[in-house]
């Protein structure tokens, strides 16, 4: 179907066969250039010629009517302003028209069959790389064989072409394809379906109806219509009297429904007390700040102090505005694995990618092939604490998710450590950094001003402190009246102290098993004291695919928890866990100090197998009775990191040699054997060197023997290797046979294959 404008040109066909010429163009876009775009090219060319053609009053005569020139340079415009997007078009010969834009070549255009004239490319050439129209000549000539179409006043072509355009960018694109966007500044995103525009060109009146969903659709909007009304103000001053265009004012009726619906499963509770449904005071105007920042730059960082309102900002005002604009919304704290936890919540909202084995980046390029998405990663301060390789996994997500059109990023952490976690941010424009500070006692009187409560304009409140004393309380006497009933327990104590580190200013999260493992408790009381917890919305529980972890709601409870249960008792507990956890990453032993708390505490704990490593080298280092340990650890389980004890065959001191052999001995780790072979070789002590071969023989590998015959033969120690073919026999009896029958078909020495001979006869 043909539009209004190419009836026109089609009327007012001369010797130019302007016509004819636009027609071959629009065929060369259509079915050559256009397709060779992801972008929507066609209907986006489509749209913008329909709305100039609203904007255009049908001509009452002659005198208001365009020359074929000014329409043909108009379509023109319309049909390439976006050429420098199409970089995957191969123009023929051999050339990108990029190349030529401003040194018109007849014979490239002509072998891409284009005759488009001379002055017309000119003119759209510079739309193609300009929104401004100053360095534009006004009037030009179409000039060929004596043949001449006019175009009067090519600056009134720009400001139609240019206003239209802005329009079409605020009103009616798409931010998946924001690229096709004119106007840099027009960074506002506005949903197609909630507007209706009505343009009555002759009166010159533009009616625009907008019904506004959610608070920064409004900021938005007041954003645009300004944009809006500062173009039209110079599109009338420059069209006005021409082409009958005679406007004179923008109406607006905007309406505003905000009855959204908050999805109850991922917006949280604001207060552990249940005091309130949702935050104390609204701040749509700093989530305004931080979408602004999102759609300008691509990302937007939040930070700001500890218990400020960063995630209750995040969860409560931007997400929910954001699942208006996409489906496409993923909230993700850090924690050990940020990736495959971010994965995970991918998968649990699309079940359909749960199965395939894809990665992360290979699920965002399958979303983004419909909608943007929106990444919200919260609590980044805890990336120092994750390891480097996860590290590393969560580096390049970041990297995909920067160089990825459509995808979109706010990341969000403390201000106190900022420079300590930025690293896989450092790609971000600083300018986006939005900081959340605590609430101005201004803002909270003009909240509850029609309340009785007394509050300071000139100091400022964290969001608890608000829940707390709007309600006449404060936070320890709550949790007195909480946990009223269990608060003296021991064991629940013991539990929070493990949930609760005041000296930590980053949230742990823990297993039930962790906290067995803290504490020695049931599983099962662990599971009814959580349960309990997580109903007062004290404790929070997570869930992967693979663990179920529980960690305290907010940061803003440590004080008040640590100082109505007096876990102050419990301190000397955690500092020996960050020890042992010390020794462990810098293979180091325990200090005197520490062996002394561990006295005192190792019947109300259970240890790792590195840990219980470590402890029983810090036992045997520092000549203490480690038998009680030994045998705990053997119950217990969890295995015995024999590394810690293997150092020690490297000191000097031939009591420790002995007592670590002994306890390795005991462990009868398989590991142990190579190791224990090699310190063979180099140990002189005599009594060291039996142990050697029980602590290698108690495995009662064959081939573990064999190694001992030939590491002594090695070193020459006949005498040893004697003793060492007894204690084969006394080990496996008549077992024995086959192994001493193998050592004698490779033995040479008389003495040893008396040795052997003596021990088969007995048989």
């Amino acid at each position: 179907m043909q539009s209004r404008l190419e009836d026109i040109l089609r009327n007012k066909e001369r010797e130019l066969k302007l016509y004819q010429r636009f027609l071959e163009l629009k065929r060369v876009c259509e079915e050559e250039i256009f397709p060779s775009s992801k972008l929507p090219l066609k209907k986006h060319v489509e749209d913008l010629k329909t709305l100039i053609e609203n904007i255009l009053p049908e001509p009452r005569d002659k005198t208001e009517e365009m020359f074929s020139g000014e329409i043909f340079t108009l379509l023109g415009i319309i049909y390439l302003h976006d050429i420098d997007k199409l970089r995957e078009y191969r123009w023929k010969p051999e050339s990108l028209i990029l190349k030529n834009i401003f040194n018109y070549n007849r014979d490239l255009i002509k072998n891409n069959g284009l005759r488009i004239p001379e002055i017309a490319m000119e003119v759209i050439s510079y739309f193609s790389f300009s929104n401004k129209l100053r360095m534009l000549p006004i009037q030009l000539e179409i000039t060929e064989d004596n043949k001449k179409a006019i175009i009067r006043n090519t600056r009134v072509i720009g400001h139609i072409f240019n206003f239209a355009h802005l329009i079409y960018d605020i009103f009616f694109s798409d931010i998946k394809f924001s690229q096709l966007r004119r106007f840099n500044e027009s960074k506002v995103f506005l949903k197609k379906d909630d507007v209706n525009i009505s343009i009555e060109s002759r009166e010159g009146i533009i009616s625009i109806g907008y019904t506004v969903k959610f608070p920064y659709e409004m900021h938005v909007l007041n954003n645009a219509k300004a944009l809006i009304e500062d173009m039209f103000y110079e599109f009338k001053e420059n069209v006005n009297g021409k082409y009958g265009l005679n406007y004179k004012e923008i109406l607006w009726n905007i309406k505003n429904d905000f009855n959204y619906e908050r999805d109850l499963f991922e917006i949280p509770r604001f207060s552990p007390y249940n005091e309130y449904e949702g935050p104390p005071v609204e701040r749509w105007e700093k989530a305004s700040l931080i979408l602004d920042k999102l759609f300008n730059s691509g990302n937007a960082i939040v930070i700001g102090e500890e218990s400020t309102g960063k995630t209750t900002v995040l969860k409560s005002f931007v997400m929910p505005q954001l699942f208006l604009l996409s489906k496409n919304v993923f909230y993700c704290d850090i924690w050990e694995r940020p990736v495959s936890e971010l994965r995970n919540i991918i998968c649990k909202k699309y079940s359909q990618f749960s199965q395939t084995g894809l990665d992360i980046i290979s699920i965002c390029r399958r979303l983004l092939e419909d909608e943007p998405c929106y990444f919200i990663i919260d609590n980044c301060e805890r990336y120092i604490n994750i390891g480097k390789q996860e590290q590393e996994k969560f580096e390049r997500f970041i990297k995909f998710c920067m160089e990825r059109d459509g995808v979109f990023l706010i990341v969000s952490g403390d201000k106190s450590n900022f420079f300590e976690w930025f690293k896989p941010f450092e790609g971000f424009n600083l300018s986006s950094v939005c900081e959340v500070k605590p609430i101005k006692g201004a803002m909270v009187k003009e909240a509850f001003d029609e309340e009785k409560i007394l509050w300071n304009v000139e100091a400022t409140y964290k969001p608890i402190e608000l829940a707390m004393i709007k309600a006449r309380l404060n936070p320890e006497s709550v949790l007195h009246d909480l946990l009223k009933d269990i608060k003296d327990e021991y064991d629940f104590r013991s539990l929070m102290a493990v949930l609760v580190d005041k000296n930590e200013k980053i949230l742990k999260r823990f297993t039930i098993e962790d906290l067995y493992f803290w504490t020695c408790i049931p599983k099962k009381r662990i599971t009814g004291y959580l349960n309990l917890l997580k109903d007062k919305d004290i404790v929070l529980q997570r869930e992967t695919p693979e663990k179920i972890f529980y960690h305290l709601s907010g940061r803003y409870l440590i004080d008040p928890i640590y100082n109505v249960l007096k876990l102050h008792e419990f301190d000397e507990r955690k500092r020996l866990k960050n020890r042992l956890n010390n020794s462990v990453a810098n293979k180091t032993f325990l200090d005197k100090e520490d062996i002394e708390v561990l006295h005192r505490w190792k019947n109300t704990m259970i240890f790792s197998k590195e840990e219980s490593g470590v402890i029983l080298a810090s036992l045997i280092f520092y000549s203490e009775d480690y038998s009680d340990f030994l045998e705990k650890a053997s119950k217990e389980g969890g295995g015995i990191d024999i590394q810690p004890i293997l150092r020690l065959l490297y000191f000097d001191d031939a009591k420790r040699r002995i007592e670590s052999v002994k306890v390795l001995v005991k462990i009868k780790d398989k590991d142990m054997i190579n190791p224990l072979l090699e310190h063979l070789k180099k140990e002189e002590v005599q009594e060291i060197k039996d142990l050697l071969i029980q602590g290698i023989c108690i495995t009662k590998k064959k081939r573990a023997m064999l190694a001992i015959v030939n590491t002594l033969k090695e070193i020459g120690d006949k005498e040893l290797l004697l003793k060492a073919i007894d204690f084969f026999y006394y080990l496996l009896g008549v077992n024995a046979r086959s192994l001493l029958t193998e050592i004698k078909e490779n033995e040479h020495d008389p003495q040893v294959l008396k040795k052997i001979e003596q021990i088969l006869s007995m048989g």
